[in-house]
Order: structure tokens, then sequence, then C-alpha cells
């Protein structure tokens, strides 16, 4: 006899350095899995870099059925995996509370 097993939304984190609107392969990959796991029912939150000079794009945004959390960090290339890491884990920890989890929040 096989048993019914109840189906348990979980709370899935992305990291990714390359992200849209940024043109590539990991972008639209990143992009893909995202989306298929959110469709199964999870919460997926992506969080990624933002190097924006002119500050065009939004820190967080619905990217279909995606959360997406941008960190910006420096045009240095030197500093920018260190920005991301220390100020990602910042919003990481802000991101994932239970209050703000939830993609209904940004609507």
């Amino acid at each position: 006899m096989i048993e019914a097993t109840t189906f348990r939304k979980l709370n899935i984190l992305m990291v990714s350095d390359d992200f849209y609107p940024r043109v590539g392969g990991i972008a639209a990959h990143v992009l893909e899995i995202s989306k298929a796991i959110s469709q199964l029912g999870h919460n997926v939150v992506l969080l990624t870099k933002i190097y924006d000079p002119h500050h065009e794009l939004p820190e967080e945004e619905m990217v279909d059925t995606v959360r997406v959390v941008r960190v910006r960090v420096s045009e240095k290339r030197k500093i920018r995996a260190l920005q991301f890491m220390y100020k990602g884990r910042k919003k990481n920890k802000r991101t994932t509370s239970k209050r703000r989890f939830s993609s209904d929040s940004l609507a």
C-alpha cells in the first residue's frame, strides 16, 4: 500500500552572480530553474549582484513567479565579490525572515 504524502512548501534561496537583465547562458539557466521550482509551489528568492551605475534596476522585484533581490556592488572588480558576500549575507537574513519571505509581500 502506498501512503499519501503531504506536500511541504519549501523556502528556497538561489544565489547567482549573473542574472537578468544581463544576457547569457547562466542568467537564463538560473531564471528557468527558479521559475520551474516556483511553479511546483515553492517560495523562491533569487539573490544576485547589481552593478547599475544609473540606478535603473530595482533592488527587489518579481520576475514571473520568482522574487529577485539585488545587492548593489561597486564597479571596481577587486572588491565586487567581497561586497556581494557581505551585503548579500545581510540581505539574506532580512529577506528570509518569516515575515518577509513570502512573494506576497511585494504585491
